[in-house]
């Protein structure tokens, strides 16, 4: 079974990268045809922005060192490590209302339609956004470290180079290039401007980042996005041997039955079901 399924997902990443590269052909060559005629210049113009803008799919590359993952927390932190008590969740207005306890070693996933308030959930715990209600309460010393599913915030001029270095400023560049080339990022590569990287790319930037930040609760939404089989399983494996505490947001339904030990269900009428998979490692929580 896992051999079958990791032979359909290297199938369809080769299938989505043959057919990108294709359109990007088709485009390139209306653009190079009609950049030139002035009837035609703001169509050149506008296709070349579409292709400036797409997210390109990485291409599959078996000789490529590969994504090398590895989250080591830089203090164990509490065995209590998240009370929620009736926090309710919501933007403008209130989605659903939870109440639970996440203890140290947990690994939950969260599910639920487009919508209903699964980000929404992970903006509130790492404070980018407040909860509408309720409390929440951290355990001793948990240091959080957040994926955000937006990989928007890679924009401007800075290399790659630079963006690891101007967060982790007392590290080497020898220490900055070694994470990086474990993120598949080798030689030149360390050059290119955040900007134009590939979706997969900047998943893999953002997961660097993220390792170096030695946080023992991980707070992470979609990170298997974008990624080629090669490095979600990478990311699989080092969530399975990381010591602290998981909570992600996922889609994808083999990721979650390799890494995660318990579900928050999330449906689109605010009703919140948790589902441990490991009775010892159950916890209290409650749901309203």
């Amino acid at each position: 079974m896992y051999i079958k399924d990791k032979e359909v997902r290297q199938s369809r990443q080769i299938t989505a990268y043959s057919q990108q590269q294709k359109e990007i052909q088709r485009l390139q060559a209306l653009i190079d045809k009609y950049r030139a005629k002035a009837s035609k210049a703001s169509f050149a113009k506008s296709k070349q922005k579409y292709l400036d803008r797409m997210d390109k799919v990485d291409q599959p590359d078996k000789d490529i060192r590969p994504f090398v993952a590895r989250f080591v927390p830089k203090v164990k932190g509490g065995k209590q490590v998240l009370t929620l008590d009736h926090s309710v969740v919501g933007y403008d207005q209130p989605l659903f209302e939870l109440s639970l306890n996440l203890k140290r070693g947990q690994r939950l996933a969260i599910i639920g339609p487009n919508g209903c308030g699964k980000s929404a959930l992970l903006k509130s715990i790492v404070g980018n956004i407040d909860f509408l209600g309720g409390e929440m309460l951290w355990g001793h010393q948990i240091e959080v470290g957040y994926f955000q599913q937006d990989l928007q915030q890679f924009t401007g001029n800075l290399t790659v180079l630079d963006e690891v270095w101007n967060t982790y400023p007392d590290l080497t560049q020898t220490e900055v290039r070694t994470v990086l080339g474990n993120a598949q990022f080798k030689a030149d590569d360390v050059f290119k401007k955040v900007d134009i990287l590939s979706g997969g790319e900047k998943v893999r930037l953002l997961l660097a980042k993220l390792m170096l930040q030695q946080a023992n609760f991980l707070v992470l939404d979609e990170p298997t996005n974008h990624l080629d089989i090669e490095s979600k399983e990478a990311l699989e494996k080092s969530l399975q041997e990381f010591s602290g505490t998981v909570l992600f947001v996922s889609h994808d339904r083999y990721f979650i039955q390799t890494v995660a030990d318990g579900i928050l269900r999330i449906d689109d009428q605010g009703q919140v079901k948790l589902e441990l998979f490991d009775l010892e490692k159950a916890f209290d929580s409650s749901t309203t």
